[in-house]
């Protein structure tokens, strides 16, 4: 994207994310691994886009290693058991508020799921910033952005937060893992049952809003399934409740799902030209014969269409969100080894639908890494906001405040397809509002963490050394001489100081060198390929 496509963008109706605006070249190389080793500039696109930006402590683990090597360092789960949780309310439900004797109790208890809700997304920002945990985050950020549930649903309804955890707790685990497990744990999950509304569906009146969106927006998409497939697959799953609140019956405990044999369809269903027994007594039965066996049907038999689905997912997430017709062959590409796996692999062969598979050759190929697909995605407002604050090694307080203002709520999507993507994250409400952010986070940062910002760079008593080890650090490409220059003049004047002077004043720690560091800084930020990565 240029800057002239940028200040486009910026007007009171951006661009969407499917008018054909792209001008990208076609792209030579394809899904062979990456040739060579990883310099700091691939290290650092790769950073960008697997987590939410470098850092000197990832890049000393993957500069140096191939492409493969790297995915597969930052890959490790290191502690998937976390030492603190967003608080000790995760297994302890409320009344529902919609059950309330009075309005006034109603509002006490939605008050407390308030700020449950708060505090749990609170967490997630903070595990994001966490230097160790970045890339698994943003690994279960892209499922949370295919499998959608919203904390606010049916208008006046509210999804317990303890549920929401469970939800969030799943996508991480199962974030590397076979996609067919991962749409048998989300059918199931309790989150989910209430947000699409399974909870509710009965054999009298199956509720369909998940079946369908099931095959929509989660594996298949338009195009691939029928209204019979619709009401068959409603059939199936009807019958499934979650214990979400007290007072509310619980055979495997609160917070947990249960299957109700009273509420489910026994008629003869077929799905798919599969025949379903109508035969289910147990809770197990109604999961592996119906449940599980609806998910392999699907899988089954529309392994193509679920492979492409996922594929272009996954492309749009780590690549870029507007392919154009010259990456529909690399998408295709992707798609056919998700379907089939390794056979090959050593030790073991790789299974079909294996996240990890998927996710390693596209994040290891030459094509990742072509020049034309570096700094071009536009930053999600969650890679902003938790980018930055990784950038300057601060917790920003309003977080949470900032996400809202640029439009993405987690777990509070705009609707069951997700958020809005591309150019419509610039807009000229929230590209100020981006602005006002940065500034903010960057005015935490005292004058010893400013300096500090150049601890790890090795000239640092170069002026032009210092001035380019932050424009690597915080923008997306390298940038030409002429804005090095410019922006070299800005720290002159802000500083006070002459550029022979510059090695005193930094070795120092002086207020001269702060205020010239976060001059640099509050330019880059403002300058529009900083909204890219």
């Amino acid at each position: 994207m240029d800057r002239r496509e940028f200040i486009g963008i910026l007007g009171n109706n951006p661009i969407s994310e499917t008018e054909p605006i792209d001008k990208r070249p076609a792209i030579q190389s394809g899904l062979e691994p990456l040739s060579g080793t990883l310099d700091r500039s691939k290290a650092m696109h790769l950073l960008r886009r697997l987590g939410f930006g470098p850092s000197e402590f990832l890049l000393s683990k993957i500069v140096g290693q191939t492409a493969n090597n790297a995915v597969t360092i930052l890959f490790d789960k290191f502690s998937d058991k976390e030492s603190i949780s967003p608080g000790n309310w995760i297994n302890i439900p409320l009344a529902d508020p919609l059950t309330a004797a009075s309005d006034d109790i109603r509002y006490q208890i939605e008050a407390v799921l308030n700020t449950r809700y708060n505090q749990l997304i609170d967490w997630w920002l903070k595990m994001m910033v966490t230097e160790d945990k970045s890339v698994r985050e943003k690994l279960t950020l892209f499922l949370h952005s295919i499998w959608c549930v919203a904390y606010n649903y049916d208008t006046v309804a509210l999804i317990p937060p303890a549920l929401l955890y469970r939800n969030n707790q799943t996508l991480r685990a199962d974030r590397l893992g076979s996609y067919n497990q991962i749409v048998k744990d989300m059918t199931l999950d309790g989150a989910m049952l209430l947000y699409q509304s399974l909870n509710y569906s009965s054999k009298p009146a199956p509720n369909e809003n998940f079946s369908r969106e099931l095959m929509e927006l989660d594996t298949l998409g338009i195009g691939n399934y029928s209204q019979q497939d619709v009401r068959e697959s409603a059939k199936i799953l009807s019958g499934w409740r979650i214990a979400a609140f007290d007072q509310q019956l619980h055979p495997n405990g609160y917070l947990e799902n249960y299957f109700s044999p009273s509420d489910h369809d026994t008629s003869e269903k077929t799905f798919m030209g599969v025949t379903f027994s109508k035969d289910i007594k147990t809770e197990n039965e109604a999961k592996t014969l119906e449940v599980y066996k609806l998910v392999d049907t699907l899988f089954n038999n529309q392994g193509t269409a679920i492979a492409s689905f996922i594929a272009e997912k996954a492309f749009k997430f780590f690549v870029y969100s507007s392919p154009n017709g010259t990456d529909d062959n690399i998408i295709s590409q992707l798609a056919d080894k998700f379907l089939n796996g390794d056979p090959n692999a050593k030790p073991n062969p790789i299974a079909k639908f294996d996240m990890q598979f998927l996710l390693r050759t596209l994040l290891s190929s030459a094509y990742f890494y072509d020049p034309v697909n570096i700094g071009i995605q536009v930053k999600t407002p969650v890679d902003f906001i938790i980018g930055l604050q990784r950038n300057l090694g601060i917790n920003y307080p309003a977080a949470q405040t900032a996400m809202a203002d640029l439009e993405q709520v987690l777990y509070n999507p705009q609707n069951t397809g997700g958020w809005l993507k591309y150019h419509s994250w610039i807009n000229s409400k929230t590209y100020p509002l981006r602005i006002l952010h940065a500034k903010a986070m960057l005015n935490q940062v005292d004058d010893i963490g400013l300096i500090a910002l150049l601890s790890k760079c090795t000239k640092q008593t170069v002026l032009v050394e210092a001035i380019s080890y932050l424009a690597e650090m915080f923008l997306p490409k390298q940038i030409e001489q002429s804005r090095l220059d410019s922006y070299k003049t800005l720290m002159l004047s802000a500083g006070g100081f002459s550029e022979s002077g510059w090695s005193g004043e930094i070795s120092s720690f002086s207020s001269a060198a702060s205020r010239a560091i976060k001059a640099l800084l509050m330019a880059i930020i403002c300058e529009p390929d900083y909204q890219l990565c």
